[in-house]
């Protein structure tokens, strides 16, 4: 009898063993990742006893979360390719650039049309409002500290005011008082680098994921010194030379970025015009008809000679064209249109490469009732690209391009290398409220 007692407990423990190897097997097959560490613990102890209402618990659970994952990506996709928008833009530029009152006639003119306008405010004049100096920034490991302070405070601001506006369901538009990117012209390169590795953070991720867009004004310095005063910003104290060199530093900072926007105070342009040629150009991107600025496409005969130009920053790019009919059945219903929101011709996502980071955008063109033609256009996660790329257009083509990016003269250039399905393409790209002003090394033909 006692003997009996003893085989049948090490069957028992047998078959333990067994049923929790078999769930382990299962777990790993369903989700493709490595055992978790608490089922390690259990199988440690399934000589003493196996809870298997708990490993079913664990279980449950995952396909929950798994199908929360899934729901919630669903309501992305559905927001992204909805009519409702959330448009997030950074206005920068150097001292006694016009930002302040920029912000105030933005706010005005887009809720005037019907937009939630949200302002994040500059993380780094709260900082100096409240204690801070400015000797403390020559002071590397307060300088170090000081940047810390500032990316902290302005991703909670943005991320809060982002997440409350899609709460919203209402057409929306957050504008940051300076962006992330900023802090970089403060800094040195390496310091810099530094600041972002603290925060797990990478220069593709906060450049060209966060933002929609980014609107440089120009310094008064540079081009209209008469209008030059310290007076309305108590943060303030650079002289014209260091505000010029400043807001160099900050035109170098968001180089690269898709949509960086300069708008200068070239050909005696008043301050209402600089105002209003900012409004015109975000029009354009909040899908209003475009008030001033246009783009302007050329052919060029072959790659300029890079090496004439500093900081240039190349990006290898994929633009897949959607299948619209996919789309408009799966995405987006009847209830969620709006009565004037023009008719959709196509949408395509592109995924931007630089040094092993990307980014993602989606991109609808739409055609609005008065003839014009406009284009939406918003960062997406690798995820929602991913998923998007299901419904490609099968009669299209990918098209893979290389993007060269680089300042002249106050101007962005975005020459565009095709790679496939055609070669030896070459074009270049900019936008101006007149005809623009070509750099002389380039051949376009």
């Amino acid at each position: 009898k006692y003997y009996k007692e003893i085989i049948i407990t090490i069957i028992i423990i047998i078959i333990s063993l067994i049923y929790n190897l078999f769930i382990r097997i299962l777990i790993q097959k369903l989700f493709d990742k490595k055992p978790n560490k608490q089922l390690d613990n259990l199988d440690s102890h399934a000589e003493s006893e196996l809870d298997s209402s708990t490993l079913d618990s664990k279980i449950d659970n995952k396909f929950d979360r798994e199908s929360e994952k899934n729901v919630s990506l669903d309501k992305q996709l559905s927001s992204a390719m909805s009519n409702k928008i959330v448009k997030k833009f950074v206005i920068t530029g150097g001292p006694c650039s016009g930002k302040t009152t920029a912000l105030e006639r933005i706010q005005v003119f887009l809720r005037e049309r019907g937009f939630r306008v949200f302002i994040a405010p500059e993380a780094a004049t709260i900082l100096f409002l409240n204690g801070a100096s400015f000797d403390d920034l020559n002071i590397p490991e307060r300088q170090f500290a000081f940047q810390q302070f500032v990316i902290r405070t302005q991703l909670s601001l943005e991320d809060s005011l982002y997440n409350y506006a899609r709460v919203t369901n209402q057409d929306s538009v957050i504008i940051c008082d300076r962006g992330i990117m900023d802090g970089s012209a403060y800094i040195s390169p390496e310091g810099w680098e530094r600041v972002l590795q603290d925060q797990n953070l990478d220069t593709v991720s906060v450049r060209d994921n966060r933002y929609d867009a980014v609107f440089h004004l120009v310094t008064c310095a540079d081009g209209a010194p008469d209008f030059y005063t310290l007076a309305n910003n108590e943060a303030r104290s650079e002289g014209l030379e260091q505000a010029r060199q400043v807001d160099k530093r900050l035109e170098g900072a968001w180089s690269g970025h898709p949509h960086h926007i300069i708008i200068d105070n070239k050909n005696g342009k008043s301050f209402n015009n600089k105002i209003e040629e900012l409004i015109g150009v975000i029009c354009k991107y909040v899908g209003l008809p475009s008030l001033t600025r246009q783009t302007y496409k050329f052919q060029l005969a072959k790659l300029p000679d890079f090496s004439l130009l500093p900081n240039v920053q190349i990006f290898d790019v994929e633009k897949i064209m959607l299948d619209k009919a996919l789309l408009k059945e799966q995405y987006i219903s009847k209830s969620d249109t709006q009565v004037d929101t023009g008719i959709v011709l196509y949408s395509f996502i592109r995924k931007r490469s630089q040094g092993g980071f990307h980014s993602h955008g989606l991109t609808t063109v739409k055609m609005l009732d008065s003839g014009e033609k406009v284009e939406l256009k918003q960062v997406i996660t690798a995820r929602m690209y991913a998923m998007l790329s299901n419904y490609k257009d099968d009669t299209r083509n990918i098209v893979k391009q290389r993007r060269y990016y680089f300042l002249w003269e106050q101007q962005s250039f975005h020459i565009y290398e095709y790679l496939y399905p055609e070669t030896d393409i070459y074009t270049l790209q900019c936008q101006s409220d007149g005809i623009p002003k070509l750099p002389e090394f380039l051949t376009v033909g």
